[in-house]
């Protein structure tokens, strides 16, 4: 699983919801190693 599942910090993600045009990023949940994100434009 090392090379097939890459692994990005939380930082690195919302970085990437920037730079994709999302100009509001928040951690709606998160439950051990998983996480959800409410983004808007």
């Amino acid at each position: 699983l090392e090379n097939v599942m890459k692994i990005d910090s939380q930082d690195v993600i919302l970085a990437r919801l920037n730079d994709a045009g999302f100009t509001h990023c928040r951690i709606w949940f998160r439950c051990l190693n998983w996480i959800s994100i409410l983004a808007t434009s």
